[in-house]
């Protein structure tokens, strides 16, 4: 193992931003290599021998030793340099001054000039003019006092690739030159340097692309929709089809593209089973109609006292039918109590438990028990609106609501929705007058019940007038006595009643005749009595009649209301899964970066897993109380774990003839720079696995990092002429440049000819050499 101290400098507002980012992330990524690398930020004098200082500390130098390393004893310099920079002269000559006084201490110094061209900021006519002396001062030279290598870097490689975002795109050039002279003999050239000469240099790194937890969040959302867990096969009638997620997960190439959302199951045949069966609607059993015994017809007591109409009649009728409404509304009410409980929370939530589609599979049900439910309602409404003449109402309301012509014959508007709501209001309380005051039979036999009535109260009447007239003659004469007189007749009257008691003497005429009176009287009150309990007993049966009907008619509404709020409540249900969505986020990368696609199938299998996992989990239940953020946050913190726990591919299953060629591309050397015989191309790679045949020389080296690679391509050696124009003009400037030449190109023709109008002095060169 070998480590090559390296100092990275840096001058320029941009190039301290750079080795600022860097630096950060060195302190965790580097591991032992981070003992040997200093910073010398600004590229000051004093700063370089700080630099110096600590990566030749001798503590720091032993323990590598100990552990096994080799320390360089040269210095490698990596400066970071804006080429417009008014403070590069004074810098330069005081590094230059540094070194003749001993500032690297009798050892080499290898020198690596990373020079920023102006085309990588918005450059001012000043910086430029500023730009283009700083070049005159860095010419090739044989007479320098330490070896150095100016490696301009520019917006637009050598292959005619731009940089999306310079100059932060080229943080992978520099972390990968950095660490390939910290790592390994990163070399000027085959043949070494003498003074300073300039090359061009280019980088393309490879990562691999791992999905971020977000990204497969998406996919596993997706996935989520159409997998199913429940019982086994045998519960389950038939097989789950391709749209239930039978079928590979289609995941795209790039894996940070939006998912595929419109493969939410729209098809979910073959899914079936217990679990999803819809009860019945309760069935009104003939316990449930039992009342007890009526009264029947009161029992005559005696032969002389008539009855009280209200006592034997009306108040023991009353009742018992309020009794048994009571009765009848609570076992029914008891009945149908459970049932939103069972079709709508229970029902759905088995199905969440199994997955959407099994949601989807319970809709389609509850949609045909609906219709069902719908036609028993209306058949157990019909003769309640045949008895209140509501059916013609509501039909023409039904058809008013759909916006069909009504003809309203059976008044306006208001007046059919006055009825129904009358009708209504009745069937809500099972209001057994309205139902009796709509029933011919019920007022035929209120009509003769009221004759009945009548004749009692004129029988009562007769009878209560003769008695109050005996009172008062009685009264009367009494009043004339005095009281003493009179306490002596009622003792008379008691003993004689005592001694007809004994002796039973013959009655007077006056005396049978009012006794026959009486009884006679007595004798048609319990006979009007018993015809009233006859009819009371007839209005019972029509009572208990529609007492039934509205048995049957609240069993059917009620099981229908719960179809119906099962059935809202999957749309419900259904309706939040379609419209979450968990958008992945494309990760900005930059463009030295090349990315492998993380093996598919490994992807594939982790999403199917952890999908199954999450539904075993119950998260659908989420969608229960439309808390979406929780079933989000959920799915991310099961994809993060299922991430950490992917292994790791090796980098060389990945790489292909399709990668090698595009970082190729992308490695070009990073500057604009002319084709000259002098000229030698060579490429370095730093990897694990099989090497590219590429049309160049090619070097290699292991990487020192595990699981990626770097491809280097160098171009040397080269001269300031041989930098194109392209490189000193401003990134503004130049883009103002591209769009006005893009409709001159356009009206030469040059779209159709593949060319896009902009003079390539590149290419100029290359002919002007070979007609040479």
């Amino acid at each position: 193992m070998e480590l090559h101290p390296t100092i990275i400098a840096a001058s320029g507002e941009a190039a301290t931003q750079i080795s600022s980012s860097l630096e950060e992330q060195w302190g965790t990524t580097l591991g032992d290599g981070a003992e040997v690398l200093a910073f010398a930020v600004p590229a000051k004098c004093e700063r370089w021998a700080q630099a110096i200082r600590q990566i030749h500390d001798a503590a720091r130098v032993a323990r590598l030793q100990r552990l096994g390393y080799w320390i360089d004893p040269a210095i490698n310099a990596v400066w970071l340099a804006e080429l417009h920079d008014p403070e590069l002269p004074r810098l330069l000559s005081s590094l230059e001054a540094g070194v003749q006084t001993g500032l690297t201490q009798g050892r080499e110094l290898r020198a690596h000039l990373l020079l920023l061209m102006p085309d990588l900021f918005d450059a001012s006519p000043d910086q430029q003019e500023r730009a283009r002396e700083n070049l005159e001062l860095l010419r090739p030279t044989s007479d320098a006092l330490f070896a150095t290598r100016v490696w301009p870097v520019s917006a637009r490689n050598r292959a005619d690739l731009y940089l999306r975002d310079p100059p932060d795109d080229l943080l992978p050039l520099v972390q990968h030159f950095v660490e390939a002279c910290l790592f390994r003999s990163f070399p000027f050239h085959p043949n070494g340097c003498r003074g300073r000469d300039w090359g061009g240099v280019g980088c393309c790194s490879f990562v691999i692309g791992k999905p971020s937890a977000r990204n497969l969040s998406a996919y596993v959302w997706t996935e989520i929709k159409r997998t199913i867990v429940g019982p086994p096969t045998s519960t389950w009638q038939g097989t789950v089809g391709p749209a239930l997620g039978g079928e590979l997960l289609d995941l795209p190439a790039t894996f940070g593209k939006d998912p595929d959302r419109t493969r939410f199951p729209q098809q979910f045949d073959n899914v079936s089973g217990p679990l999803l069966d819809i009860p019945s609607c309760p069935v009104v059993q003939p316990d449930d109609m039992e009342f007890g015994e009526a009264p029947g017809t009161p029992s005559r007591k005696s032969c002389f006292d008539p009855p009280k109409w209200e006592e034997t009649v009306t108040r023991s009728w009353q009742a018992y039918t309020t009794e048994a409404h009571s009765r009848c509304t609570d076992k029914i009410c008891s009945k149908v109590e459970g049932l939103e409980q069972e079709i709508a929370e229970e029902g759905v939530r088995a199905a969440l438990r199994i997955g959407l589609p099994a949601v989807e599979e319970y809709r389609r049900r509850l949609d045909r028990a609906l219709s069902r439910a719908n036609a028993e309602l209306a058949a157990a409404l019909e003769p309640f609106d045949r008895l209140m003449d509501t059916g013609y109402a509501r039909r023409e309301l039904s058809r008013e609501g759909l916006g069909m012509p009504v003809a309203k014959r059976g008044g306006s508007s208001r007046d059919l929705l006055d009825r129904v709501e009358e009708a209504d209001a009745a069937l809500a309380v099972c209001d057994l007058d309205v139902f009796l005051r709509y029933d011919p039979e019920a007022r035929r036999i209120e009509e003769e019940l009221n004759g009945v009535q009548a004749q009692f109260e004129l029988n009562e009447k007769q009878w209560t007038e003769r008695f109050q007239h005996k009172k008062t003659a009685a009264d009367g004469t009494d009043s004339s006595v005095s009281r003493p007189r009179r306490v002596l007749r009622w003792i008379g009257e008691l003993l004689k009643s005592f001694r007809s008691l004994v002796f039973r003497p013959e009655k007077s005429p006056s005396e049978v005749a009012e006794q026959t009176w009486h009884k006679r009287h007595c004798d048609k009150a319990w006979s009007l009595i018993a015809q009233a309990s006859a009819l009371q007993q007839q209005r019972w049966e029509r009572a208990r009649f529609w007492l039934e009907h509205w048995a049957q008619f609240r069993v059917r509404q009620a099981y229908r209301d719960a179809v119906l709020a099962a059935l809202n409540r999957c749309r419900q249900v259904l309706s939040t899964a379609r419209s979450l969505q968990i958008d992945p986020v494309a990760a900005s990368q930059p463009a030295l970066l090349l990315t492998l696609d993380f093996p598919h199938a490994l992807v594939h299998a982790t999403v199917k897993r952890v999908a199954q996992e999450l539904v075993s989990e119950r998260i659908l239940e989420e969608l229960w109380d439309g808390k979406t953020d929780t079933l989000v946050g959920r799915i991310l913190a099961k994809a993060e774990r299922a991430l950490s726990d992917l292994p790791e591919p090796r980098v060389e299953e990945l790489l292909d003839d399709q990668a090698w060629a595009a970082a190729y591309q992308i490695a070009a050397p990073q500057a604009m720079i002319a084709h000259r015989p002098k000229q030698e191309r060579y490429t370095l790679v730093y990897s694990p696995g099989p090497l590219p045949v590429l049309p160049e020389r090619l070097l290699t080296d292991h990487y020192w990092r595990t699981g990626g690679a770097v491809m280097f391509r160098f171009v040397v050696p080269i001269d300031p002429e041989d930098l194109l124009e392209d490189v000193m003009i401003p990134r503004l400037a130049r883009e103002s440049e591209e769009e006005q030449a893009r409709p001159y190109a356009h009206e030469a023709g040059a779209t159709a000819s593949g060319s896009d109008g902009r003079p390539n002095r590149l290419l100029e060169e290359v002919f002007d050499a070979d007609a040479a």
